[in-house]
């Protein structure tokens, strides 16, 4: 899948996840009937996704059972490769630039698995939750709903929505608002995003910053000082988030 070129050859390695997906999908929604499933679609780092070992083994391993030639493999490999994976091929990133099918087989697997559990008189209520850029795949997310509802003769309740984990996203909260029914906030990585801390390595400078009054305490999401989260998340731009009465809020820590 990481590695086809084309189309032709990376969509049908992408669907034979589909029968995977839809019964994970539908042994949570059986676990979780009628109660809310927050679901966020894939979003790893690619190199997590990516086999560990010797790079020109795995090369002639991909070569084997591919059929596509080493030159194209190291090509593609090389297109991939990324600086800071951690800001690079994640969120709906990897469904966006290189991978469509992707978030439309992730979204017909959660209809699917919906419908099925349906029959067996278990309630799903999917929440389905887009990271990072949200109008493109809010609309894709709607559209493969139209097709499964249409070759399925059913319909159900879900909600779209998108996790609030950068800086940018909260200064532009009343545009965000206008596509989604609800938000969560991702403090972990708004807070490394707002302060550029990297919370693997907070703790090595955490007591300097203790001892001499950086910050005042030493959990990581307390070492965010107030006068932050008030400009983020104050102002103008949320009072058209707070007038939605169909908008629920949450929280990640």
């Amino acid at each position: 899948m990481i590695v086809a070129i084309t189309l032709e050859q990376r969509k049908p390695a992408i669907y034979l996840l589909l029968p995977y997906q839809i019964s994970d999908f539908e042994g949570i929604f059986r676990a979780m009937d009628g109660l809310l499933v927050t679901i966020r679609l894939l979003d790893p780092p690619l190199y997590e996704l990516i086999l560990e070992g010797e790079l020109h083994h795995i090369v002639r391993e991909l070569t084997s059972e591919t059929g596509i030639n080493e030159e194209e493999i190291f090509s593609r490999i090389e297109k991939l490769s990324e600086v800071n994976p951690m800001l690079g091929y994640r969120g709906c990133r990897l469904g966006i630039s290189s991978y469509l099918e992707l978030t439309e087989m992730q979204v017909r697997a959660i209809f699917e698995a919906v419908i099925s559990m349906s029959n067996h008189d278990i309630k799903g209520l999917p929440e389905i939750m887009v990271p990072l850029e949200l109008k493109h795949q809010v609309s894709l997310i709607r559209n493969v709903a139209v097709k499964v509802f249409s070759e399925t003769g059913s319909s159900l309740s879900y909600k779209v929505g998108t996790m609030i984990e950068v800086p940018r996203a909260t200064l532009i909260a009343n545009e965000i608002v206008e596509e989604v029914e609800f938000f969560l906030f991702g403090t972990n990585d708004l807070t490394q995003m707002t302060f550029g801390y990297n919370r693997d390595d907070f703790g090595k400078f955490l007591p300097i910053y203790l001892a001499t009054d950086i910050i005042y305490a030493s959990c990581y999401l307390a070492s965010m000082s107030q006068k932050s989260p008030d400009q983020l998340f104050g102002g103008d731009r949320w009072t058209k988030c707070a007038g939605r009465t169909n908008l629920s809020f949450g929280v990640q820590l």
